[in-house]
């Protein structure tokens, strides 16, 4: 290794041909060990200096830390088909409750048409002060239409 090769002002007189001459002539050994150990010094203070003060347009531009996990994205990929079905099955299963629920609903109100037919109303109200309750037990009960329809059909074909 040629001293022209260790020299840094060498270097530096391609990039600065005016920087040649005077530092050619002050370069000595002594000199260089200075110069080695200055620039050790200054390079870490230089980092220091820079990583105290982050702008933020630093921050906003920094990029995002991604993982990829193999497995996570196997499952994501294969799960589609899987996730479908399930939304379908919940569904599916909305759907027949909602349909007990109306046949619950409707067999019930059978009970109640049935019931007050036949004379033995249910109350709807049970809660009910004592004075309603009392006026209603005066008033007869009122037949269905569907009653009086068919008595008057019966009477229209017997003439």
């Amino acid at each position: 290794m040629t001293q022209t090769d260790t020299n840094p002002f060498l270097y530096n007189t391609k990039l600065c041909p005016s920087f040649t001459t005077e530092a050619k002539n002050n370069f000595n050994s002594s000199n260089r060990a200075k110069m080695e150990a200055e620039i050790e010094e200054e390079a870490p203070q230089a980092s220091n200096v820079r990583s105290r003060y982050i702008k933020k347009r630093a921050l906003k531009n920094k990029a995002l830390a991604v993982s990829f996990d193999e497995k996570d994205l196997k499952d994501y990929v294969t799960g589609f088909h899987k996730r479908k079905k399930k939304r379908r099955k919940e569904a599916e299963k909305n759907q027949e409750e909602a349909l007990r629920r109306k046949r619950v609903e409707c067999r019930a109100k059978r009970k109640l048409e049935r019931a007050s037919v036949y004379g033995g109303g249910v109350d709807s109200a049970p809660d009910e002060n004592e004075e309603y309750c009392d006026e209603d037990e005066e008033t007869e009960p009122v037949a269905s239409v569907a009653g009086i329809y068919l008595f008057i059909l019966f009477f229209a074909n017997a003439s």
